[in-house]
């Protein structure tokens, strides 16, 4: 059962009323936070087509939400792993097909990196 008093299909997928925050980075480490537990690498493959790309700004349009899609289904796969973090993240193309206009575009991803769960460390200066 969802926490939220919307239902799940009024949700608006770019903001963060279920998934909690969590810090994509291509760093081994968080500065400032210890990792706590190492929950296991991720590899997760994503792949998007469209047939709908009539001039050169849809293309861009495209691959821009596409990327944008990517980043909220690792942030939520990262979270349902009990997660707060993902090190090492690596976002590679395998493939991107259908330059021409009016033709179908394809493109898929890979996205690798390391889930971990961290704590913020203490400011020692701050005196607290």
């Amino acid at each position: 059962i969802s926490q939220s008093s919307k239902p799940v299909s009024s949700l608006d997928i770019h903001s963060n009323e279920i998934i909690p925050d969590v810090i994509l980075t291509p760093l081994s480490y968080l500065t400032g936070c210890s990792v706590e537990r190492y929950l296991g690498p991720i590899q997760l493959y994503f792949l998007k087509e469209s047939w709908s790309i009539r001039r050169p700004e849809d293309l861009q349009l495209f691959q821009h939400r596409f990327l944008s899609e990517v980043n909220q289904l690792v942030c939520a796969h990262v979270a349902a792993l009990g997660g707060k973090a993902l090190l090492c993240m690596r976002i590679r193309t395998l493939e991107h097909g259908g330059k021409l206009i009016g033709a179908p575009v394809s493109l898929m991803v890979l996205v690798t990196g390391d889930v971990v769960h961290h704590e913020n460390v203490p400011d020692i200066d701050s005196g607290n």
